[in-house]
């Protein structure tokens, strides 16, 4: 029989003190335990030709961030993708759905962050990638379109990238691909209201209940729109977010077509052509 108290039928005041004790550590626990974000964040894994102009940028063979392939030598990341960098020991990874291997594998010849990127505030993060050699295009590899300046943008729109699947999580070895719908600048500000300011260079896309949006790694990775004639459009290129995927919290992504002139200036050389955005979207 169990060491009961004989005279009073209870168990013995140390025993209840310690039983109190697991008690309050087990509700403290859970008060602070994380809440996790569903397994880009919440995304599904792309199909064959489904992103042709998605690409991933490595240093020493590892994921960095993500881009997007604009004509037969360039690319736009974003521009804390290489802040403090050079061309030299960064190379692109295309032409392969899988993270780190597969596709064909170019180094950058010249990185060229916007002039006015502010890493403090994320305003202008944008940065044009020139490559060494040409992309080989084709089925698996096209160029998504540029917008036109200042062209407004709405609706549904697709983020992908190999970036982490979950807050605090490992990286995709597979190409993520998740759809967002874009929100008004008006309610992307009053999310990030006190925590940092949503600037005319920035969109916010999410779901008011989270759970699906580009994490740690996907920064710079393409968000698109279909045009009129189903062609995908670049409207963003992923920035920041307070999070993964959180409820209420979009990510925000640098607004693409508030930037197509300063774009259009880096690539006279190798101009973004007419076909573009041909996919299986």
């Amino acid at each position: 029989m169990a060491n009961l108290n004989r005279t009073h039928g209870v168990l013995p005041a140390t025993l209840l003190r310690r039983i109190a004790l697991a008690a309050g550590a087990a509700a403290l626990a859970l008060m602070v335990s994380p809440t996790p974000t569903s397994a880009v964040v919440g995304g599904r894994d792309a199909s064959s030709g489904e992103f042709p102009w998605t690409a991933a940028i490595e240093v020493d063979g590892q994921q960095v961030c993500g881009a997007a392939i604009i004509s037969g030598h360039t690319l736009l990341t974003a521009a804390q993708c290489v802040d403090g960098r050079t061309a030299s020991g960064l190379n692109i990874r295309y032409n392969t759905l899988d993270r780190e291997s597969g596709g064909q594998v170019v180094e950058a010849s010249e990185v060229i962050p916007h002039e006015s990127y502010d890493a403090d505030s994320q305003d202008y993060d944008i940065a044009v990638i020139h490559t060494t050699t040409g992309l080989i295009q084709g089925d698996d590899v096209q160029p998504v379109c540029l917008p036109a300046a200042e062209q407004k943008l709405t609706g549904a729109a697709r983020v992908s990238g190999w970036g982490a699947t979950r807050e605090g999580g490992p990286s995709a070895d597979r190409l993520q691909a998740a759809d967002l719908p874009l929100m008004s600048d008006d309610e992307t500000a009053a999310a990030y209201e006190g925590y940092r300011t949503v600037t005319d260079r920035m969109i916010g896309a999410g779901l008011p209940s989270g759970g699906k949006g580009p994490g740690k790694r996907d920064e710079g990775s393409p968000l698109v729109v279909l045009d009129d004639n189903n062609k995908a459009t670049l409207a963003g290129l992923y920035s920041w977010a307070r999070g993964s995927a959180r409820p209420g919290l979009p990510a925000v992504f640098t607004r693409v077509p508030a930037l197509t002139g300063w774009i259009e200036q880096q690539i006279t050389t190798d101009p973004a052509p007419a076909a573009c955005g041909q996919s299986t979207l």
